[in-house]
């Protein structure tokens, strides 16, 4: 699960994104990397394997995709984390993605409810696709997103939370690690006994899959902040501070759309 809030518009892109995960996760022979390129040098992306998918990208050519989800709440193998990594990959425009999804003409991790962004920074194409409910009947929603400020969490698009952000329309943005610090960590609950509705989630979760180990508790937290800008001149800069082995990592990448 997790939130992100982002600013998009004419040929730019301001995005902040906190993802949550389990701790035991890690245990179970699946790993969740910090963000590096792909073997080709064209995506940058986090990676959970060995399914291979993530819950955000973005390409030299400028597609981006982001990803809200149920994921780790599930056994299941048909992970909507497949459907970001999908649509770096391939040629279609946001629209066209969209619209395949929604006919059921791709893999459509149809056990999943998820909220997906899907961009092309160059068309200034963005679109959002939803599924709410975790059912194979569940339709898939499609929507373009207009240029504004908007926040994508696991109940929809534009739930919230829309100052994270707004007040650097039109001004320099300052440094991301700055920004990240400023709003992502954040523990304070926006819903009062409602730990989920904090930014930074760290709680402890009760096995509900299986009754014989109900009693045990997992420890539910986030786990990365993902920051990005891509100005009009297509610069791309991301920052990301990533848990690894019980401790706090961060780095930086720069790179130009071409």
């Amino acid at each position: 699960m997790g939130i992100a809030a982002f600013e998009w518009g004419n040929k730019k892109l301001t995005l902040l994104q906190n993802r949550d995960n389990f701790d035991s996760w890690q245990k179970k022979k699946r790993t969740i990397n910090g963000a590096a390129w792909d073997g080709d040098n064209q995506i940058l992306s986090g990676r959970l394997e060995p399914d291979g998918g993530t819950w955000f990208g973005i390409s030299r050519r400028g597609r981006v995709a982001f990803l809200v989800d149920r994921m780790l709440f599930s056994v299941s193998t048909n992970c909507s984390s497949s459907l970001p990594m999908c649509f770096l990959q391939l040629d279609m425009s946001p629209e066209e993605f969209a619209r395949q999804l929604a006919q059921g003409n791709m893999l459509n991790a149809e056990t999943m409810a998820y909220n997906l962004i899907v961009a092309d920074i160059t068309l200034n194409s963005m679109f959002h696709i939803s599924r709410q409910h975790a059912d194979a009947r569940s339709p898939v929603a499609t929507a373009a997103v207009g240029f504004g400020v908007h926040v994508l969490s696991l109940g929809r698009l534009d739930a919230n939370f829309s100052q994270m952000i707004g007040d650097y329309e039109d001004k320099e943005v300052p440094p991301l690690k700055e920004i990240s610090a400023k709003f992502m960590y954040d523990p304070v609950e926006n819903t009062e006994g409602n730990k989920l509705s904090a930014f930074f989630v760290d709680m402890k979760v009760r096995n509900v899959t299986n009754p014989e180990r109900y009693r045990e508790e997992r420890r539910y937290r986030t786990t990365s902040t993902t920051a990005l800008t891509v100005k009009p001149i297509m610069e791309v800069n991301f920052y990301e501070r990533y848990l690894e082995d019980g401790a706090w990592k961060h780095h930086d990448f720069t790179f130009n759309i071409a």
